[in-house]
């Protein structure tokens, strides 16, 4: 039995179940939706309830617990990605017992160090393409903090490749409306 810790927070695996199939031949596959994301995420937005790494974690031991009562099973193994691999490293602290194995991946390094890489990255295509309307957007947010959504989506325009393009259209096809917002509608 696995359980999966997704992305984010907020990148929800539900639009994406079907990755999962081949797993399923071997194993019971947990996805859980995180507090925040998927479709909760859609009604609540950023007003959900207890998006704490504490309240998480301890989430991530609910659902674990539960699991293994519900499918008669001891311990399961607990898969994170990105965030998910961070969260799963709190969930486990706390409760090592109830896990066979924990396998982390994409682990966060820096968040500015990826920002700043991206920004300079933006703005070398932005320059070759004379893209005067990113360039003039990336000098504006320049001095914002590296956490403020203007900042973080003024680089987004070349970040994206199909494929990723691509994984954004599935889920703005299943929560009914585009994960995140964009560059002009992020709120000052």
């Amino acid at each position: 039995m696995i359980l999966f810790l997704h992305g984010g927070p907020a990148e929800a695996q539900s639009p994406f179940l079907k990755e999962f199939l081949p797993w399923e031949q071997s194993f019971t596959v947990i996805n859980w939706d995180q507090r925040g994301s998927g479709k909760t995420y859609g009604k609540n937005g950023a007003s959900t309830p207890g998006m704490t790494m504490e309240r998480m974690a301890q989430d991530v031991i609910d659902i674990a617990e539960y699991a293994c009562k519900r499918l008669h099973k001891s311990k399961l193994i607990l898969i994170g990605h990105s965030w998910g691999a961070m969260l799963g490293l709190h969930a486990i602290k706390r409760k090592p017992e109830l896990f066979y194995a924990f396998v982390g991946t994409g682990y966060l390094v820096s968040w500015t160090r990826s920002l700043q890489d991206r920004e300079r990255w933006t703005h070398k295509k932005a320059t070759e393409e004379r893209d005067e309307e990113t360039l003039k957007i990336l000098n504006e947010t320049a001095a914002l903090p590296v956490d403020d959504m203007n900042r973080v989506s003024a680089s987004a325009k070349w970040r994206m490749s199909p494929a990723d393009i691509e994984y954004l259209e599935i889920q703005t096809a299943f929560l009914g409306q585009p994960p995140f917002p964009a560059r002009g509608d992020v709120a000052d």
